[in-house]
């Protein structure tokens, strides 16, 4: 009985979980071994995703930087590996907010690799950049058209 109910409430949690969605615009920057600065094509790169990104949706809620970097790549010790991290996602941050039409938040997460790559990632020495629409304000369709079952969406 208790069984019964315990996979009960798993799988209530599981499709609620499942049900939510929000749509990202994203863009990939690499990096070159031991730099933290952008270079003038990604900062082109930034420009051309931004104009893309405001022809998308007019409006964004917040964005997010996260950048890695590889001891592998680096050379060094974890700690300066994470350094290096730290100043990809500052200094790509800070491009976000310079060339941005409009202030928004910006979320910062840096990460440090063993390897120079894993398996499906061409190199851990990146930046992503995303940007969150307002799909409340823009009132975006749906994302999961199909209404799942004991779950009813709050607008």
């Amino acid at each position: 009985m208790q069984a019964r109910a315990l996979a009960s409430i798993l799988l209530f949690a599981a499709c609620a979980c499942a049900s939510a969605c929000q749509r990202i615009v994203q863009v990939p920057l690499a990096f070159t071994d031991g730099s933290a600065d952008l270079d003038s094509a990604q900062v082109v790169k930034l420009v051309a995703w931004i104009d893309r990104a405001q022809s998308m949706f007019a409006r964004y809620i917040d964005a997010s930087v996260e950048t890695g970097a590889s001891i592998e790549a680096t050379g060094t010790s974890l700690a300066a590996t994470q350094a290096l991290a730290r100043r990809r996602a500052e200094n790509t941050g800070r491009a976000l907010r310079i060339l941005l039409p409009v202030e928004l938040p910006i979320r910062l997460s840096s990460h440090a690799y063993r390897e120079r790559k894993q398996l499906g990632v061409s190199s851990n020495d990146f930046a992503s950049v995303q940007l969150y629409p307002d799909a409340m304000a823009l009132d975006l369709p749906d994302c999961n058209p199909q209404p799942l079952p004991g779950f009813r969406e709050e607008r």
